[in-house]
């Protein structure tokens, strides 16, 4: 869904793969996240599918 949710909104972005990227999955257990998705914009962890605060993270100045 959150894959889903940033194309149909044109933003970039990258996956990586906690299941196949040692990296990625040592950085996704240190953040103490038990299950993806997890999101991460300007450095704000956004975890699951939560359309209104990726919005927010997205769209509105911080």
């Amino acid at each position: 869904m959150v894959k889903e949710f940033l194309h149909e909104s044109g933003v970039p972005f990258e996956v990586r793969n906690v299941l196949t990227d040692l990296a990625a999955r040592a950085e996704f257990l240190a953040s103490g996240y038990l299950t993806p998705p997890v999101t991460v914009i300007d450095g704000v962890a956004v975890w699951g599918f939560q359309p209104e605060l990726l919005e927010s993270l997205l769209y509105d100045p911080h």
